[in-house]
């Protein structure tokens, strides 16, 4: 028989086992609430389903390793008659595998039509590749409540346009016509007047009070970007590190037909001192250099504002292999430099950055990166402890623009890492990740309009690596391109590189300028070519009920739904053929900036 005192124990035990599951369950309701409250107020998440922000941000889309040189790039895949559905392979109506003209922007190698052996049928085959997820990103909600958006935002909102054909029949004064979410890069600030010139954005912040007629090019000022913006910004033009290894480059077509490819040229030309090594270049002598040669493999288009990822921006029957091949040629704005003809143009990006790894082994003498773009010429050259900047637009009479000292810099026996960009007018240099040298310039906004107006184009951009007296392994050499932000229709055809948007352009400036009233935004995608944005909606929005009122390519402030900021899920991977893509991209997880 118990006693008392263990009967009151037992009891207690109970008691408390009781409270304990009223405790977790009381814990676990709460959890959810917050949750639920924390996705209501602070965090959404949305899918991203097109291709308008590439490369920064990815909608349905394949991926290609290619077969020569082993770069990973990814190809919108443009869904057919619907954006919510998409496959799990590149196939046509009748669930065939498409067969697609891909080529890698690297080295230009098109990747097999058909499985080949000893290759991976996943990522190298062209044939019915498999197809991807967008990104899912997450947006901090109502973060504009306590806050004023910031230019270069990558911005959520209500489509202000009713292009779409669910909107055909809803009446314009219904906020049922704008529920379609769309993500955008915001450009323009309430009250600003905006311009598309060369490539950046221009900004007349201080001219309200003008009339647009009376607006000057004196009136705009380019809108530099931040470190972390132009970061996310940068567009690979050629990596050295992946160097074709020689893979044939024959094609089986259909039909038993061959096509053969000219084989790879190495980009980077070397001259006096220089030689080329299996890993990279070397050099050893009195003076010599490396030019990139923007015209080797055509059909890379080193240089232009493309982006491998609008390969297929078209579904239309082009192609040698198949009547379902799709993929498109391009023409060159500017200029008779067609290549290939088509219905894309496209313009020389003058914005670049130039890095390399460089290890000197003997000798005092300099290196020299060289960089061409907006008709000047920018040099960063090195010696053991001291980084100079020159200006050499005129190579009889350089001009010294900055000066940085330090003794670890390219030391004998010492590896460094250089770099030199050019973008936004403004130049910087850095050694071993640290900046060391930063300065700017004024464009001429007046003489940019002139030549815009007038279908005219300065020097070509260009980059090259001199160097002399020393001797010196030069190894991870890469070249990148700034986005180019273009106010034509680059998939329109005529002469002068396409149709005109109706906003933000300087063809008839001042008139085409965008005027942003208060609360309005502009906004406009990475990925121009792909993105249909601000500088072409024709739809004005008026909510009388909401005493709403905007012309059309603004984005109200109402409209606006947070700041994107994180992709939480980069196109999961199927772990077998029949579902769905449940393993997540870990490696691509990352901060949107």
């Amino acid at each position: 028989m118990s006693s008392p005192s263990e009967t009151t124990t037992i009891a207690s035990s109970a008691d408390a086992e009781q409270a304990g599951v009223r405790t977790t369950i009381e814990q676990v309701l709460i959890a959810l609430v917050l949750a639920f409250v924390f996705r209501a107020f602070v965090v959404e998440a949305f899918i991203i389903p097109t291709g308008s922000m590439a490369t920064t941000l990815l909608g349905a889309h394949m991926r290609f390793d290619c077969p020569d040189c082993g770069w990973d790039y990814d190809v919108n895949y443009r869904t057919v008659g619907s954006t919510t559905f998409i496959p799990k392979k590149a196939q046509n109506s009748s669930g065939e595998d498409r067969t697609l003209n891909i080529r890698c922007p690297n080295c230009g190698f098109r990747q097999p039509p058909r499985p080949m052996p000893g290759l991976d049928p996943v990522d190298e085959n062209a044939q019915g590749p498999n197809v991807y997820y967008g990104d899912r990103i997450l947006v901090l909600k109502y973060l504009y409540l306590f806050q004023d958006p910031q230019r270069y935002d990558v911005v959520v909102f209500k489509n202000p346009s009713r292009s779409g054909a669910a909107y055909a029949n809803l009446p314009v004064e219904s906020t049922e016509s704008y529920q379609e979410n769309y993500i955008k890069r915001l450009v323009g600030l309430p009250g600003e007047s905006v311009l598309l010139l060369d490539g950046d954005v221009y900004i007349a912040g201080d001219a309200r009070h003008k009339e647009t007629a009376e607006l000057t090019a004196s009136d705009f000022k380019i809108a530099r970007k931040s470190d972390t913006v132009q970061e996310a910004l940068w567009r690979v033009v050629y990596d050295d590190d992946f160097r074709p290894r020689g893979a044939e480059r024959d094609v089986q077509l259909s039909g038993g037909r061959v096509e053969t490819d000219a084989d790879f040229e190495l980009p980077w030309k070397p001259s006096g001192g220089w030689r080329v090594e299996s890993d990279g270049f070397a050099f050893a002598g009195e003076g010599g250099q490396l030019t990139f040669d923007k015209d080797a493999n055509p059909l890379c288009f080193y240089l232009l504002d493309y982006i491998a990822y609008n390969q297929t921006w078209d579904d239309g029957l082009r192609g040698k292999d198949s009547a379902d091949t799709f993929g498109r040629g391009f023409n060159f704005a500017g200029g008779p430099h067609s290549r290939d003809p088509g219905t894309a143009w496209l313009h020389y990006a003058d914005d670049l950055r130039l890095s390399l790894v460089h290890h000197r082994r003997d000798g005092g003498g300099p290196i020299a990166l060289r960089l061409s773009g907006n008709g000047k010429t920018f040099v960063a050259r090195v010696t053991p402890g001291e980084v100079v900047l020159l200006d050499e637009t005129d190579p009889s009479s350089p001009v010294e623009l900055a000066r940085h000292s330090d003794a670890g810099v390219s030391a004998v026996g010492g590896t460094s890492r250089l770099q030199l960009a050019h973008f936004d007018y403004a130049i910087h240099v850095e050694i071993d990740g640290k900046r060391v040298i930063e300065t700017n310039y004024e464009p001429d906004v007046g003489e940019l309009i002139f030549e815009e107006r007038n279908s005219l184009k300065g020097p070509e951009p260009a980059a090259s690596i001199s160097a002399v007296g020393h001797v010196a392994d030069i190894t991870r050499v890469k070249l990148y391109r700034d986005v180019h932000y273009t106010a034509r229709d680059q998939t329109a055809g005529g002469s002068g590189g396409g149709g005109l948007h109706p906003y933000a352009s300087p063809e008839l400036f001042p008139h085409g300028v965008m005027r942003l009233g208060e609360e309005e935004y502009f906004v406009i995608g990475d990925n121009p070519m792909l993105s249909g944005d601000a500088r072409t909606w024709t739809d004005d929005v008026l909510l009388p009920r909401e005493r709403l009122a905007s012309d059309a390519g603004r984005v109200p402030g109402r409209f606006l739904l947070g700041k994107a900021f994180f992709v939480y899920w980069p196109g999961g991977y199927r772990p077998l053929p029949f579902l769905p893509p449940v393993v997540p991209n870990v490696g691509d997880m990352r901060f949107i900036r």
